[in-house]
This record gives structure tokens, C-alpha cells and sequence, in this order.
């Protein structure tokens, strides 16, 4: 097993921004910004919850990537994990 650090809340930011890429639309309502600042997640994690938002919206038949979404993949992510939202 190899340990990676949680990275710092400016490259979560980074990293939930550029991983939505040019594929879907993030809503409106969505804060990028508050949600890296108040999970710590890691890089796997948010990708994870990326890959269910863009299932989530593929479903829907829609490019739209809405604010529950997120915060359902994060619960999910944060529960594999042991831990709550």
C-alpha cells in the first residue's frame, strides 16, 4: 500500500475543477470552492465521486452535473471510508 497525502484545499479546488473537463457542465448552484475546502478527500476519492456524477447525469440523459449529486458521491466515498458527512 502506498500512502499519498490529502492535498491542500487549492489543489482539491484544482482537482474537482479540471476533472469535470469540457464533458459536462457544472449547475449553477455548485461551489466548487466550499465543497474542496470542507471535504478532505483525496485525488482517488474525488474521482470517484466524478465518475458517479457523470453516471448520475448520463442516466438523466443530461450533461448537467447537479450540486446532490456531488454531495451523494461524496456521502459515498466518505462512508467507504468510515467516516459521515
Amino acid at each position: 500500500m502506498i500512502y499519498f497525502p490529502i492535498p491542500a484545499p487549492d489543489m482539491r479546488t484544482e482537482l474537482w475543477t479540471k476533472a469535470f473537463g469540457k464533458d459536462f457542465e457544472l449547475a449553477p448552484s455548485v461551489n466548487i470552492k466550499k465543497i474542496a475546502k470542507e471535504y478532505e478527500l483525496s485525488g482517488g476519492a474525488i474521482t470517484n465521486v466524478l465518475r458517479y456524477c457523470g453516471l448520475k447525469a448520463i442516466s438523466k440523459q443530461e450533461k448537467m452535473i447537479e450540486e446532490e449529486d456531488i454531495y451523494a458521491g461524496i456521502r459515498k466515498e466518505l462512508i467507504k471510508e468510515g467516516k459521515t458527512i
